[in-house]
């Protein structure tokens, strides 16, 4: 069936096309609005220079299209176009870059532009998408980990290093008492026993020797005694300085800890900005279905309408354009498309009477 000045279906079966110089020439095709193009099997062209070139396409928008090769594409908005197999280009402008893909960007002055996908639940699979929400709550749960282990780390490194600084002051005190104990012996020693001096000045006994004086014969023993305090001590002080070189590596490990605490935060101020950006689309969103709901469908037969409406939800406002065509008493179809900020979405009806 074609409708309007230069429709053409081409006598292909169950082919529809309606308004000036649509086009839909293959079996179960649809073109709807002027200069729309259906060319492959159950096609859908709908919009003014919209083109569905590809077998089971839809396509949706003022000059949207669904290219040759893009089996089983849809483009749903103003401009958009889906250049690949089983993909969908979503929104005004916005273009496929690869088979089985979903784009909602859009080209913009810089390049590739980007939308938000609100209302999503939480993903459960592995091939669901994350809501922001979702990830705020793992990563606080990965911060609390974190902040616990970091408070559990520091207490049990303060708890050891004191441990060993205590065990160090008591050997070191205890060194100091048996030092001590050896100088009052050497005294003692000294007070009580004498050699005697020859005339060279060498020492020799006491016992007929003109000259006495007293002299500590212990000293030689104690001298090997003092040897060994002092590698005790010696070993202390490799113990201490273990110990500092530990609460050294201690103090490294809680200062990248706490690099890692701040990344986290910076990324908990990135999702916040993603959910505030997440509210505003729905906004948008919201105001879009109100101005869909405002077009009206045709009501005399034979006759083609056009029909405008605005929307607005919240500080968001939409305007909404469709077309509509009543064939007989019984049955009307109408297609629509709402436009908001760079946003766009669309609806197509039928109706029957009875």
């Amino acid at each position: 069936m074609s409708v309007g000045s230069s429709a053409v279906t081409g006598n292909a079966v169950h082919a529809t096309a309606l308004g000036v110089g649509a086009d839909a020439r293959a079996k179960l095709s649809t073109a709807v609005g002027a200069h729309s193009t259906a060319y492959q099997q159950q096609s859908t062209a709908v919009g003014v220079g919209s083109r569905a070139l590809a077998q089971n396409s839809v396509t949706v928008g003022t000059g949207a299209g669904v290219e040759l090769n893009a089996t089983n594409g849809v483009a749903l908005g103003m401009l958009a176009n889906a250049k690949h197999q089983n993909s969908v280009a979503l929104g005004t402008q916005s273009v496929t870059t690869r088979d089985d893909e979903v784009n909602i960007g859009y080209k913009n002055s810089k390049g590739e532009g980007t939308r938000y996908l609100g209302g999503l639940r939480d993903g459960e699979e592995d091939t669901d998408a994350a809501t922001v929400g979702q990830l705020n709550r793992k990563t606080n749960e990965i911060y609390e980990g974190v902040k616990g282990a970091l408070t559990a780390a520091d207490i049990k490194s303060r708890s050891y290093t004191d441990q060993k600084t205590s065990e160090v002051s008591a050997v070191v005190s205890e060194l100091s008492v048996r030092t001590n104990n050896i100088n009052e012996a050497v005294v003692e020693t000294s007070a009580k026993v004498d050699v005697g001096v020859n005339s060279d000045g060498g020492l020799t006994r006491a016992e007929g020797a003109s000259k006495v004086i007293g002299v500590n014969e212990g000293l030689l023993a104690l001298s090997g005694r003092t040897d060994k305090i002092d590698a005790a001590v010696g070993a202390v002080d490799k113990r201490v300085s273990s110990n500092t070189q530990a609460v050294q590596k201690n103090s490294k490990a809680i200062a990248a800890n706490t690099r890692m605490l701040q990344q986290h935060s910076a990324r908990l101020d990135s999702q916040q900005r993603q959910i505030n950006e997440n509210h505003k689309e729905m906004k948008r969103a919201a105001a879009q279905s109100a101005a869909l709901t405002g077009l009206f469908q045709p009501y005399s037969v034979g006759k083609f309408n056009a029909t405008a409406a605005v929307g607005g939800y919240s500080d968001q406002q939409a305007l909404a354009v469709g077309v509509g065509y009543r064939f007989n008493e019984q049955t009307a179809a109408k297609a629509g498309v709402a436009f908001s900020d760079g946003d766009a979405s669309w609806n197509v009806g039928v109706n029957f009477e009875f």
